[in-house]
């Protein structure tokens, strides 16, 4: 009886899929340190589909073959098939293996796991750091609205009470946290406060005086400042 079956001695003959994928966005390389087998296997994935697939392979026969059978059960396959490949999968299709060498299609099944997980690092890499997410905060015994990134005070609109009208004094907001358009949203609410209990304004900061002349110049007393924070 012979060691090995047809398709692992067609495998290794003539492998599938063997080269370098220079478009490949997903690279998986491991090893065994007990038969010094390694195989590298490069994926090409768009829309969650394998479109391309490629592999090198230092080692035996049957690793090659193991190698080459991987690569033709994923080609084409969406990654919630792929993410399912074992090894034994990978042993079956070749109608099996040697019990020794049934470690060269656990490297095929490692080999594909660890291009998917370069992958997802790769993509995880790719995205955009979250704003964050800023809450605008009245505190009127402080006198003050507060910007808040959780509980973190970010930025801030301060003002005083006289009679009949409320002066406010600055706006500022940590450079890191974008500036004007959170600046924007602290004077936007001090407006609606202010309307909520009737009071003019009179802004000494300059930011804020412009952001109400748009918004509403018939609730500004007062000139133009020549000074301001932000």
């Amino acid at each position: 009886m012979a060691l090995y079956s047809e398709k692992v001695m067609d495998h290794f003959r003539n492998p599938r899929n063997l080269g370098v994928l220079e478009d490949a966005n997903a690279i998986g390389e491991v090893g065994n340190a007990k038969c010094g087998d390694i195989m590298k296997m490069y994926l090409k994935i768009e829309d969650d589909v394998v479109q391309d697939v490629k592999f090198e392979t230092f080692g035996c026969g049957s690793a090659i073959a193991s190698s080459s059978m991987a690569t033709e059960l994923i080609k084409g396959k969406p990654l919630s098939e792929v993410k399912e490949l074992t090894n034994q999968a990978v042993a079956e299709a070749l109608d099996g293996l040697p019990a020794h060498k049934l470690h060269c299609s656990v490297l095929a099944e490692e080999a594909i796991k660890a291009a998917l997980e370069d992958y997802e690092s790769r993509r995880e890499a790719a995205q955009p750091e979250a704003a964050p997410e800023i809450s605008i905060q009245y505190r009127p015994e402080e006198k003050r609205v507060v910007a808040l990134d959780g509980e973190k005070p970010v930025g801030e609109c301060t003002y005083r009470e006289t009679e009949g009208f409320w002066v406010v004094e600055h706006t500022r907001v940590q450079p890191d946290y974008g500036g004007r358009g959170i600046a924007r949203q602290l004077v936007d609410e001090v407006l609606a406060q202010a309307k909520a209990q009737r009071k003019k304004i009179e802004a000494q900061c300059t930011y804020a005086y412009k952001v109400l002349q748009e918004e509403d110049p018939q609730i500004l007393v007062g000139t133009e400042p020549n000074a301001c924070r932000i």
